[in-house]
């Protein structure tokens, strides 16, 4: 019987585990006091640990990844835990390959998610610095405050699928009371195509 271990994270992974258990399937404190044994396991592959007498044996490792994100195969469904999972875990098959992406992608939508909420945080501690220095600055009330903001996005290990082509970009414009927006956004755009004629010419 051989235990299947998946990489379902972005990233090159060292699995740590020991052998508790012994080949009748009994807990031996000699063995867990053992040297840790470790594998390495590239993104969105798998590897298999040598082959044990018992059963046990393999739900005892099971049992030491699973309280550092693995999960078993069995578990995987439609309905994830709102975490990151780090390893997908199978007894004697291995692991399908739709299981497999599926806790990947579960990751990436995680990733996804926690950056975004990091670009609303920062956008709203920016709009109340920008309110504040143009309050004291210029006395004057600040109706709308948007926040721009290029970030390089960091290519994903291991992820082929999601080349890097583009930047996130969001925008920034300031609008104080009495004033029309729509007129500021049609004189930047005016600007923008005179800056690319010259920048033709040249």
């Amino acid at each position: 019987m051989r235990l299947y271990i998946a990489n379902c994270t972005h990233q090159r992974q060292t699995v740590f585990y020991r052998t508790e258990v012994n080949g009748s399937g009994v807990y031996d404190e000699r063995r867990a006091r053992a040297g840790i044994r470790q594998v390495t396991i590239m993104p969105r592959q798998q590897v298999s640990l040598p082959d044990f007498e018992h059963i046990k044996q393999g739900q005892n490792i099971m049992d030491q990844l699973a309280r550092v994100g693995g999960v078993g195969v069995e578990e995987v469904s439609n309905r994830l835990p709102r975490k990151r999972l780090a390893y997908v875990m199978s007894l004697d098959k291995p692991v399908p390959k739709d299981k497999l992406l599926a806790c990947f992608n579960h990751n990436r939508s995680l990733a996804l998610a926690a950056g975004r909420k990091q670009r609303e945080a920062a956008a709203i501690a920016a709009n109340e610095a920008v309110d504040r220095m143009v309050r004291e600055a210029t006395q004057d009330s600040v109706r709308n405050v948007t926040v721009e903001f290029e970030e390089n996005p960091r290519h994903l290990i291991g992820d082929e699928d999601t080349p890097v082509k583009k930047r996130i970009a969001e925008g920034f414009d300031i609008v104080k009371d009495g004033e029309d927006p729509g007129e500021r956004k049609r004189t930047r755009a005016a600007r923008r195509r005179v800056d690319e004629a010259r920048g033709a010419d040249a």
